[in-house]
């Protein structure tokens, strides 16, 4: 007897297809809310900067600071993405581009302002996604999302010089040599704050009314460059504010030498040598005693003061 042979094939049960038939519609509307929320927060004018606020901007150009930063929100990431949202902002570009036309300016803060909070923004979007209305600006009530640029600027503390040292015949001849001295020359002078940073070229000046540094230490600059530490900087701060009351006169003329000299020369003519690499203060104390038990009666010979070695001071008179 034939054996009959067939293929028995399993019935998919009702409850099977209602399932694939959930998964394809939340996946479709889970698929409509990402598309609905990148159009939100990515293309929508919803999120888009109406308002750049520059603040802090005191000699500095507020115009040109706004167009640095419409230049930044004019790009587009990957020639597609609009960087105009609030959430796509460039801010480090945008601070990066202003520091670098702007000197003046010490440091760059770049905030956000969303006219109402993201929940009622959420709110209003999806608001206006059943309403059926066109534009979405419209929907907002003139709300405004502001960008806020705000700025410090940098404060000048005195000035710095570059020193040159150029060689000058003495006038001396014999036979066989003709003597060479080298003489300063004064170069570039520029503004200085209290990090040590020049920003905008000065003219030369001189007197007691304004603090000048002349480094004789030879280096190529620029201007937003740091030519002196900060620590050089508040030591020479220090004793510029320390020292008039101390010797009792206004006029004092900084030159830094190196790293550890740097000389004052006082408006009577002579000279105190600091090493910069030691408090600054211990070594104004050394100078007190050595002026008020040493020097007392004898200043109008005195040459220099040298402090440079620590809690030791000498000093040389002509007479």
């Amino acid at each position: 007897m034939r054996k009959k042979r067939g293929v028995y094939q399993v019935k998919r049960s009702s409850k099977t297809k209602k399932s694939r038939l959930k998964i394809i519609i939340f996946g479709g509307l889970f698929f409509c809310l990402v598309i609905g929320l990148i159009y939100f927060f990515i293309f929508s004018s919803f999120l888009r900067v109406e308002k750049i606020e520059i603040k802090g901007a005191e000699s500095v150009s507020v115009s040109e600071i706004e167009n640095i930063v419409q230049n930044s929100l004019s790009e587009k990431f990957s020639g597609i993405i609009p960087l105009k949202s609030l959430i796509l902002i460039p801010v480090h570009e945008i601070k990066a581009d202003i520091l670098g036309v702007f000197p003046k300016i010490a440091s760059v803060e770049v905030n956000k302002k969303f006219n109402l909070d993201f929940f009622g923004r959420l709110a209003m979007f999806i608001k206006w996604v059943n309403s059926g209305q066109t534009d979405l600006q419209s929907s907002v009530n003139g709300s405004n999302n502001i960008l806020e640029i705000k700025i410090k600027e940098r404060e000048s503390v005195g000035v710095w010089c570059q020193i040159k040292m150029v060689p000058a015949f003495n006038g001396i001849e014999n036979n066989t040599t003709t003597e060479i001295i080298e003489t300063e020359e004064r170069g570039q002078c520029f503004y200085l704050d209290k990090e040590g940073i020049i920003y905008k070229e000065s003219p030369a000046m001189d007197g007691s009314l304004i603090l000048v540094i002349n480094d004789l230490r030879k280096r190529n600059i620029g201007i937003g460059e740091q030519v002196i530490s900060r620590e050089l900087t508040d030591f020479i701060l220090t004793a510029k504010e320390k020292l008039p009351e101390i010797l009792n006169i206004r006029g004092l003329n900084f030159s830094i030498i190196s790293i550890q000299d740097l000389r004052i020369m006082t408006s009577l003519g002579w000279r105190i040598y600091f090493n910069p690499q030691k408090p600054v203060d211990k070594q104004i104390e050394v100078l007190k005693r050595v002026l008020e038990e040493e020097i007392k009666e004898a200043r109008e010979g005195l040459e220099y003061i040298d402090l440079r070695i620590e809690n030791r001071a000498y000093f040389k008179t002509d007479k």
